[in-house]
């Protein structure tokens, strides 16, 4: 008996903004809405290291997040993918988008990076992206957008 083909998942984290543009280009190079899934993430971070993690806390905050997420999903949509939206709550973005992404059984993380550092500010600074690479076990790609195109709203 064969078994259905599963579609790959593309995991998609948004922080605060969108370059819609670029993420579309970004799509057409790795993907068809035929081959991949995609999944939006937003990772709401809580720093606080005196309190257990409890996302009930956070739940108006995940609320209002999922739903300017929502509106980008649909605009992925009219391009013909799948797309779902996440909103989780970590003490820390990258380790939340990797832990998402090992738990989710990504292929690919996308990932957008707002500028490249440089200097020495390089040697004592790692991105969330940089991050992300060491803690998960898909493969991510980075795309570089310059400003700020659409603020996540």
């Amino acid at each position: 008996m064969k078994r259905p083909h599963r579609r790959a998942r593309i995991l998609i984290p948004i922080s605060n903004f969108v370059d819609k543009e670029k993420l579309a280009k970004a799509l057409d190079s790795v993907s068809t809405p035929k081959t991949h899934s995609i999944v939006l993430l937003h990772i709401i971070e809580v720093p606080s290291l005196t309190s257990p993690l409890d996302a009930s806390h956070f739940k108006e905050d995940v609320d209002k997040v999922a739903v300017k997420l929502e509106r980008v999903a649909e605009w992925i949509r009219r391009q013909g993918y799948d797309v779902g939206v996440k909103v989780r709550v970590a003490r820390d973005v990258a380790e939340g988008i990797a832990e998402e992404s090992n738990i989710g059984e990504y292929r690919i993380v996308l990932m957008m990076k707002r500028k490249i550092r440089g200097g020495l500010s390089k040697l004592f600074h790692r991105s969330v992206s940089e991050r992300v690479i060491r803690l998960t076990n898909a493969m991510v790609l980075t795309f570089l957008v310059e400003h700020v195109k659409e603020p996540l709203k």
